[in-house]
């Protein structure tokens, strides 16, 4: 069983949904808005708005997140596309956004700056006017000065589910390995699964200015989804924009 279909089925308990980024995504949203979740993985935070009254709409490029996703929201009749995110210029293109959020560290999975703001600006083509733009990252500002390489496990509540990350540099920086270990136990024996992903760690100052030179009228950056003032020392980077 490949890595990505085994962490799909516990992908939910891995990754616990979080109240305050559920209310910081939906705090400029009301009934029927029609959101845009990019890289939705098992669509947790797309659901979570359906069940609000807003239409959300979700994207990704793994068959077996977006299997997932379907198997979880289908009494809700979401639609959801496993589709590459780089063209959603093309998938969307008769539609326009309240909303649209590329959250959980997603858009650095693309390869090359040049792609993650064209990312960027395909987003604000399909947002209406005055429509907000979400994306989280991982604060690489924080991982590069600090040369971090481990990150805590992440052990579900029962015990059984362990996930492992780390980080190899290459390329002096402009690039990073990122390695995962899921270890799935049971009474008798433990099963683990390994992936490698090439990840590009852009910094706050590299994703702000994306954002202005496509033209989003006010962005504003956290280090979390609580609204915490981004440091160097913030675990995350969150950009708000409005187009």
């Amino acid at each position: 069983m490949s890595f990505y279909k085994i962490l799909s089925k516990y992908y939910d308990e891995v990754f616990k949904l979080q109240q305050a980024t559920v209310h910081f995504l939906s705090e400029e949203l009301n009934e029927k808005d029609v959101v845009l979740d990019i890289a939705c993985s098992t669509f947790s935070y797309g659901l979570e708005l359906t069940k609000k009254g807003i239409e959300v709409l979700g994207i990704d490029l793994n068959n077996h997140m977006i299997e997932e996703a379907e198997q979880k929201s289908k009494k809700y009749n979401v639609e959801l596309f496993n589709e590459d995110i780089r063209n959603i210029n093309v998938i969307f293109k008769d539609l326009r956004f309240k909303e649209i959020f590329c959250i959980g560290n997603s858009l650095v999975h693309l390869p090359f700056k040049s792609e993650i703001e064209d990312v960027i600006k395909k987003s604000y083509k399909i947002l209406q006017n005055g429509g907000v733009f979400i994306v989280s990252i991982i604060n690489y500002d924080r991982i590069i000065e600090k040369n971090i390489k481990e990150f805590p496990e992440v052990i579900s509540e029962d015990g059984k589910i362990v996930l492992k990350r780390s980080y190899e540099y290459i390329e002096n920086f402009e690039y990073i390995n990122f390695n995962r270990e899921l270890i799935i136990k049971d009474r008798e024996n433990s099963v683990t699964y390994n992936k490698s992903v090439k990840l590009l760690p852009i910094l706050k100052d590299e994703l702000v200015k994306m954002f202005k030179n496509i033209g989003f009228s006010n962005i504003e950056v956290f280090g979390d989804f609580k609204k915490s003032e981004w440091s160097k020392e913030s675990y995350n980077t969150v950009i708000k924009a409005w187009k």
